[in-house]
């Protein structure tokens, strides 16, 4: 291993390290033979690289939009279990009168409601951490 590493990092630290395989090879044949001899040639540029680019740009596109529109669903259940507005399952359980079904949901279930929407809110965040990834590689192409 130690043979391989001192190899490996004399080839990083090498100045003469040839650009392209037709130079690789060139530097490893014998005096008077040449890449042509062995029927090496440069490859034709590639026009449909491009087409797979645009191709996965546009999926990529695609797949960041549905993401986008999952976190805002899911942002918007988590505010309608617990949030602070009226309208929320958390805030209504908890302005139910004494004695009424919604008075023993909220002494059985808050903490499950709760739970839940923070694991929901959770899932948002690491759903808008793939989205940032998402959107910085589609930038980059």
């Amino acid at each position: 291993m130690v043979m391989f590493s001192k190899r490996f990092y004399s080839l990083l630290e090498a100045d003469n390290i040839p650009a392209t395989d037709k130079e690789a090879m060139q530097a490893e044949l014998d005096k008077g033979s040449t890449p042509e001899d062995f029927g090496a040639k440069e490859l034709p540029a590639n026009p449909d690289r491009d087409n797979v680019r645009q191709a996965k740009q546009a999926n990529m596109s695609v797949q960041l939009n549905q993401l986008k529109t999952w976190v805002e669903e899911i942002d918007k259940f988590t505010t309608y279990l617990n949030g602070v507005n009226s309208e929320s399952i958390q805030t209504q359980l908890h302005q139910a009168g004494c004695d009424s079904l919604f008075e023993k949901i909220a002494r059985s279930e808050t903490k499950k409601i709760a739970r839940v929407a923070v694991d929901l809110s959770s899932l948002s965040e690491s759903f808008k951490g793939y989205l940032i990834a998402g959107s910085a590689e589609a930038r980059l192409g």
